[in-house]
């Protein structure tokens, strides 16, 4: 994570989003979370780390990533 900070801080950018599923290695290794469907994870420059996800992955969401988890519901998505 350290390389995101680095550049974010370089960017001047307040934050890095991906959005994929954890097919994905990178999303794998950011997220800590496995699963088939999409959802998105954030890194603030302050090193906070968010995944938006289903709210049918919710719960196994915050057993198994060291992130903040948040519902598409709660962020506004339909």
């Amino acid at each position: 994570m350290a390389g995101i900070l680095e550049a974010l801080e370089e960017n001047q950018c307040d934050a890095y989003v991906a959005y994929d599923s954890s097919d994905n290695e990178d999303m794998r290794y950011l997220s800590g979370f496995l699963a088939t469907d999409p959802y998105i994870y954030v890194c603030r420059k302050d090193g906070g780390k968010f995944l938006i996800v289903s709210s049918m992955e919710e719960l196994r969401a915050r057993r198994e990533s060291p992130c903040s988890i948040v519902t598409r519901t709660a962020a506004g998505f339909a």
